[in-house]
């Protein structure tokens, strides 16, 4: 957490995370605009509100660091809703 305060972006696979949102090769996505992170069957999605296909799948076995992702992803989207 202290590296994305710091403003770096954290890298998990073809995502990316910082304090802004979610960077994928379809754009950055900000975090009060992501639906849900999940993962269900060893595959990772992420889903943006108003969308009905998710901005990433991923499997598990492909996200580096997975639980941390979870956790990171978790309280950004949680802070953005405040």
């Amino acid at each position: 957490m202290a590296r994305l305060e710091r403003g770096e972006k954290l890298t998990f696979g073809d995502i990316t995370i910082s304090l802004a949102g979610v960077h994928t090769a379809k754009g950055l996505i900000p975090w009060n605009s992501i639906k849900d992170v999940q993962a269900r069957q060893g595959v990772i999605t992420i889903k943006q509100a108003g969308k009905f296909f998710p901005l990433s799948s991923q499997p598990v076995a492909k996200i580096p660091n997975a639980q941390l992702f979870f956790m990171l992803a978790d309280a950004l989207r949680r802070s953005q809703r405040r």
